[in-house]
């Protein structure tokens, strides 16, 4: 057990591979946090050469700075911090370093998924606070003003139903970073392109394995069911199944995948 998990050998390599990814990604990731500011800027800019006036950002734009701000760092982030692992010279040493393959996995689980997410919203939210206190009419109130009272968690629609848009959001965030992390660490070169063109291969394969199982016949059963028993919340039950299901396996299969890359890793 000593060979596989020693939480004093983890604690130390987990700080070796945060402050790898602070010297590796720390300075784009306070260029990513500043994102907001850099559309404000940009915008304004824009509206002083048309007209002269300030333009009042509204939020479909802070939306979109903050999406920016997610794709980038998901892109990136990953092959940043593990894409030189693939080098000979580099993923050598690496190998060398006085700690189990597992504890290397559960790092690399950990900083994509967790770490790298929370710093982000910290740079992300910091911009958009300085914003709204230094431009209050110009960007409007802060992020969390307008989010007061929204629960992204429990999201009432109607009497009967409710949506949690947080728990999929994070499983989405989660699922994405390990998919890129994978890439990152088998691809050798063209990291971030061939893991998309990879995601759409799959996509396409497994989409049409899905579809020759159901077929418009099933579709019409499971909507005469659902008619007939006059309940909507079985629907949204069913549909939740299998979101979680599809989440869950995918979690499991890209968390496998790159602890099996990891282990069988040559040069």
């Amino acid at each position: 057990m000593n060979n596989i998990f020693n939480i004093k050998r983890f604690s130390t390599y987990f700080m070796y591979d945060l402050r790898n990814a602070k010297n590796n990604y720390g300075l784009s990731m306070v260029v990513v946090g500043l994102v907001p500011v850099i559309m404000f800027a940009f915008y304004q800019i824009i509206a002083w050469m048309s007209n002269g006036n300030n333009y009042v950002l509204g939020s479909p734009v802070r939306v979109m700075s903050f999406l920016i701000a997610c794709c980038i760092v998901l892109l990136s982030s990953p092959v940043k911090l593990y894409g030189r692992i693939t080098e000979r010279r580099y993923g050598s040493d690496w190998l060398m370093i006085p700690a189990s393959t597992f504890e290397k996995w559960l790092s690399m689980m950990l900083i994509p998924a967790i770490v790298i997410p929370v710093v982000m919203t910290v740079f992300l939210m910091a911009s958009d606070t300085a914003l709204s206190l230094l431009f209050p009419y110009a960007y409007g109130e802060t992020i969390f003003s307008i989010l007061d009272g929204v629960n992204i968690f429990d999201i009432e629609c109607g009497s009967q139903l409710s949506i949690n848009l947080g728990y999929p959001l994070i499983v989405s965030w989660i699922c994405n970073a390990l998919t890129f992390t994978l890439g990152a660490i088998f691809f050798k070169r063209a990291k971030i392109a061939k893991t998309i063109l990879a995601c759409m291969a799959i996509g396409v394969v497994s989409s049409s394995v899905f579809f020759s199982f159901i077929n418009a016949d099933s579709f019409e059963l499971f909507i005469d069911e659902v008619e007939i028993s006059g309940d909507p919340g079985r629907a949204v039950s069913i549909l939740n199944n299998w979101v979680n299901i599809t989440m869950i396996l995918e979690l499991v299969v890209l968390s496998v995948a790159i602890f099996f890359r990891l282990r069988t890793i040559k040069y």
